[in-house]
C-alpha cells in the first residue's frame, strides 16, 4: 500500500499513513503529559517540604 491514494480530483494520505501520524502524536502527547506530571509533582513536593520547614 502506498503513502497516498489518488482519487483523480485530489490526493489523500493512505490509512496506514494516517495511523502512523496519529500514533506519533499520541506518543508525543504521552511524553508531554509525563513531563508535566513530573514537574508538577516536584513542585508539590517542594511546597510541602517548605511548609514543613516553616513549622
Amino acid at each position: 500500500m502506498g503513502k497516498y491514494i489518488d482519487t483523480h480530483n485530489f490526493i489523500i494520505p493512505s490509512a496506514l499513513e494516517i495511523s502512523k501520524t496519529i500514533h506519533e502524536h499520541l506518543e508525543e502527547t504521552k511524553t508531554q503529559q509525563k513531563e508535566f506530571i513530573d514537574a508538577f509533582s516536584d513542585l508539590l513536593i517542594n511546597a510541602l517540604n517548605n511548609k514543613k520547614l516553616e513549622e
